[in-house]
């Protein structure tokens, strides 16, 4: 799944959380003006609710998705 980063800036925290906001994997990424969004592997999961979380020193937004 590509996730969409714009808005953020400098080192930050991507999570996958399960439907309970229990996180699965996480990474840290650095993003510039360049980078727009980045790609995480989702294949080994279930079916099911999930959410992305990016976070920095300042906000952060969280993304909901259904992998079938």
């Amino acid at each position: 799944i590509n996730v969409e980063l714009s808005g953020f800036t400098g080192q930050i925290e991507v999570e996958v959380l399960d439907a309970l906001h229990k996180s699965i994997s996480s990474k840290e990424v650095y993003v510039n003006l360049f980078t727009k969004q980045i790609n995480f592997n989702i294949s080994s999961l279930n079916t099911g609710l999930y959410f992305i979380k990016a976070t920095d020193d300042y906000h952060s937004k969280i993304i909901k998705f259904l992998h079938e």
